[in-house]
């Protein structure tokens, strides 16, 4: 298998961190008490920061593993 180029890892980036950002947002509207946008805003950036970085590191398999997760039962 070849090493991602500098494209294929600002794409593995910029999509795990969008899915962070999705994924943080509703778990900190949910979870976090929205009279300070601190905590709100943290979360987003820590769900973003840590799927953009699984995603870089794990690439294919990162996804494979969450398609198959069952949690995402009501996307398919």
């Amino acid at each position: 298998m070849k090493k991602p180029d500098t494209m294929e890892k600002g794409i593995r980036l910029g999509c795990g961190a969008a899915l962070g950002v999705v994924l943080g947002a509703s778990t900190a509207w949910y979870y976090t008490d929205l009279e300070s946008v601190t905590p709100f805003v943290l979360t987003v950036v820590a769900f973003a920061v840590v799927f953009a970085l699984l995603a870089l590191v794990w690439g294919d398999r990162f996804w494979r593993v969450l398609s198959n997760l069952p949690l995402w039962y009501w996307w398919r």
